[in-house]
């Protein structure tokens, strides 16, 4: 069974680096939003990507 997907194809996990204070202001916005850190990366990502 498992976690729900996240998408309708195959998805792959990636790691960057951040500055602790970024980290800490996505951490506070996604408490604000009652979201997770990895819900709000990946909005923040579809967001940017919608403009391109």
């Amino acid at each position: 069974m498992g976690r729900p997907s996240l998408a309708d194809e195959e998805v792959k996990p990636i790691t960057f680096r951040l500055p602790v204070s970024k980290i800490a202001a996505l951490d506070r916005r996604a408490a604000r939003e009652g979201r997770t850190r990895s819900e709000e990366l990946r909005l923040a990502v579809d967001d940017r990507l919608m403009k391109a």
